[in-house]
């Protein structure tokens, strides 16, 4: 079925429950025979570590059946267990089939369906006693109709549970036969490797003496996944079939004896007839399987097989055996599991914190929420970082972890801000009056967020400026003044176009400084309200996400007031730098006026001279002398209008260089450090919970009754953990393992 057609059905796992009485006709005698009073005792830890509901957690020792298809696996798995299997039908072997035993206070069967996807367990009642072969094989049939299937196959696991209270834990598992260039041959791969690359199963490796050993895949996969041989176990099936093949029935003999140096493992190897029922038959005879074997190892080639590799009595107390050692071997790795669910499993119960359900419990989770909140918060302004569980020691090498340095954070950003201000904010850079600080140097600060706002000044002489650019505003803003007169809004609107980039610049500042703070207190805040109470941190998050838009807000009026002084008022100064700037260029443009008036005057008088030797080289050297004075070496300014225009282009440079000083502080103190960052730490604190409505309080902090169920559900899991490690404690008191001690 596929898996559209079983979505109705809930495939992810359904499960039909089976009361078989003791006296049915079928029996698990075989099963009985693999557990001694030790194993019992030290299995019986583990089935109560499955009773646990804690498999997704724990991998639990496991017997594993694979090998080739047709190999006899199922047939195997039959003869161990004593269970009969539909063996007519190929439907078992198109899924793991994973037989478990365990103890319980009534005797029954559990015919169930895993899914792969979900590993969740959904209970599908339909009780009925279970008698025959015919009635095991049906419920098998009918599982596997409704199994989600990868082409022939089906990734979801069958588990046959048998309980009574007479029986030994264990667990067998049946997989699916590999095959050999086939579509599906990479599905039934994944699902061996599965099973085999865990380090608690014991390695079933099923090998037909059909044909040669050597290309059988479940061979090639043991090498891989148990290179050592330490946990596979061979089995070789079918032994008539090599007759007539001398030199295979020699080896398979020889492999049998553990003696192939290419297949030799440290568990050894077992022969076993393929005794199982033909088709049709409704039921398994142990006996007569038992005598069919017996006659065939007593005679022939193979009776050179010691009695305890072969027939499948010796085979059950071999397994018997491994299973207890490999279970020993493994019970310490078990416990260190058991430990680590258990470790998880509280870490997540106090993550969940208590259930709060009256007013004055919800008001003081709030309250210690917010000290915890206002002391992080405080030491992130501060730039004092002594919280190392939230800030770490700061040697991080995830670029995530530089928003927790909030005060670092914020002064980087500062100096992005204005290196970006200091290169780009100016309109127009004139060649003998540069507006980029001599001593500024490039940041490494990243300054990804001013991109569109990076366009280098246009570069004009100051003639150009004088004439070209200042001149047509003047004519054009004529007012009331005398002839001679300047138009005192000449300045402003000169300075207002030279500034025209500073409010651009200065809100992306705000804007980045802004995301670095929400970024921040949402970081807090996952710091302070464990994960699990997503609903009250999400309520928290909105309240304190208000109170920084507030903020933003504030900051944002700030700005616009800044802004509107340097823009929308006459330029008023009392600096005496400006003082300083515009006396500077007065004393300069008056002293290279004289001088160029005077050696201009000189060069046309000697120019107008025909006959002197010296003329030409005269008239050059005093050309030179011009042009090393500052400015244009054309023909100084004459014009009285030009005149009063390149005055005017002096007092508005003189008064950038002084404004752009102070609207750079006020940016970073007035908007950014006063109006932003300063009490941060008040969006929450334990002052804000204590003043906070009632109402509030119960609209923050509401338990939904998903918690209360995982509360629940963590508590009884943790109950069951314990008890597991309870029972690991017990064992090790009385037991001490050859090798490895207590366990």
């Amino acid at each position: 079925m596929s898996a559209a057609s079983s979505g109705s059905e809930s495939s992810s796992e359904f499960e039909h429950i089976y009361n078989s009485p003791q006296s049915a006709s079928w029996s698990t005698d075989g099963i009985e025979s693999l557990g001694s009073t030790e194993q019992a005792q030290i299995l019986s830890i583990i089935d109560g570590i499955r009773d646990s509901n804690v498999s997704k957690e724990i991998d639990f020792p496991r017997l594993v059946v694979c090998g080739d298809q047709s190999s006899g696996k199922s047939s195997v798995l039959q003869a161990i267990a004593g269970i009969p299997f539909p063996h007519s039908s190929d439907q078992c072997t198109r899924f793991a089939t994973e037989v478990i035993l365990k103890r319980s206070s009534f005797v029954g069967v559990t015919v169930s369906i895993k899914s792969y996807n979900t590993k969740e367990t959904t209970v599908f009642k339909t009780k009925r006693d279970l008698t025959s072969v015919d009635d095991l094989s049906e419920v098998i049939r009918k599982a596997g109709d409704k199994m989600e299937r990868t082409g022939a196959f089906s990734k979801d696991i069958l588990q046959i549970e048998i309980s009574d209270p007479t029986k030994k834990p264990l667990i067998l598992v049946d997989l699916p036969g590999l095959i050999h260039n086939g579509p599906d041959e990479a599905v039934v791969v994944g699902m061996v490797e599965d099973y085999m690359k865990n380090t608690r199963t014991v390695i079933l490796a099923v090998v037909t003496a059909g044909g040669d050993p050597d290309p059988q895949a479940v061979l090639k996969l043991a090498k891989i996944h148990d290179p050592e041989g330490r946990r596979t176990f061979g089995i070789i099936t079918k032994p008539d079939k090599s007759d007539g093949n001398t030199n295979l029935q020699r080896r398979l003999i020889g492999m049998a004896k553990n003696l192939d140096k290419n297949f030799k493992f440290d568990l050894g190897w077992h022969v076993l007839m393929n005794g199982a029922a033909n088709d049709g038959e409704q039921q398994l005879d142990l006996e007569k399987r038992a005598k069919e074997e017996k006659r065939f190892f007593e005679a022939g080639p193979w009776s050179g097989v010691p009695k305890g590799n072969c027939c499948i009595g010796p085979l059950r107390q071999r397994l018997s055996t491994m299973l207890l050692d490999h279970v020993k071997q493994e019970l310490k790795g078990i416990k260190g599991d058991i430990s680590a669910a258990i470790a998880r499993c509280q870490k997540e119960r106090a993550d969940m914190g208590e259930l709060h359900q009256d007013l004055p419990s919800k008001r003081n989770f709030l309250v210690e929420t917010g000290k915890k909140y206002h002391k992080i918060c405080n030491q992130a302004i501060t730039g004092l970082y002594t919280t190392s569980r939230f800030f770490g020691t700061g040697f991080s090498s995830n670029p995530e972890d530089d928003a927790l340095y909030l005060r670092g954070r914020i002064k980087n950003l500062n100096v992005a801000f204005a290196y970006t201000f200091w290169k780009y904010g100016h309109h127009k850079e004139i060649e003998d009056c540069s507006l980029i600080p001599q001593g500024l140097i490039d940041t490494d600060e990243s300054t990804d967020h001013f991109d569109d706002c990076r366009v280098e000044p246009d570069e004009i002489t100051r003639k150009y400026a004088v004439v070209d650019w200042v001149k047509p505003v003047a004519k054009k803003s004529r007012g009331v003044e005398i002839v001679d007169g300047r138009n005192p809004t000449l300045v402003k609107f000169l300075f207002c176009e030279q500034s025209q980039k500073w409010e651009t610049l200065a809100y992306r500042h705000l804007d980045e400084c802004s995301a670095a703070c929400r970024k921040f207190l949402r970081l807090v805040l996952e710091a302070v309200v464990p994960e699990a109470r997503e609903e009250i941190r999400d309520s928290l998050h909105d309240w304190i996400d208000r109170k920084l838009e507030r903020r933003v807000a504030d900051a944002k009026r700030e700005m616009a007031s800044i802004i509107a002084d340097c823009r929308d008022c006459f330029p008023i100064v009392n600096n005496y730098q400006y003082y300083d700037e515009v006396g500077i260029a007065r004393v300069k443009r008056a002293g290279n006026g004289s001088a160029r008036q005077t050696i201009t005057s000189l060069r046309h008088t000697l120019g107008s001279v025909v006959g002197l030797p010296t003329q030409a080289e005269l008239v050059s050297g005093l050309t030179e002398v011009i042009g090393s004075l500052d400015g244009d070496a054309e023909e100084v300014h004459e014009d009285p209008e030009d005149q009063r225009c390149e005055a005017s282009l002096d007092e508005m440079l003189a008064y950038y260089k002084t404004a752009s000083r102070r609207f750079v502080d006020d940016v970073v103190v007035q908007v950014i450090e006063r109006k932003l960052v300063a009490e941060l730490d008040e969006t929450f604190s334990a002052y804000e919970a204590a003043v906070m409505t009632d109402e509030e309080v119960a609209n923050i902090v509401q338990e939904s009754p998903y918690k209360q169920q995982k509360i629940n559900e963590l508590n009884v899991r943790l109950k069951s953990l314990e008890r597991a490690a309870d029972a690991c404690r017990r064992y090790s008191r009385w037991y001490v393992h050859p090798n490895l001690g207590i366990v």
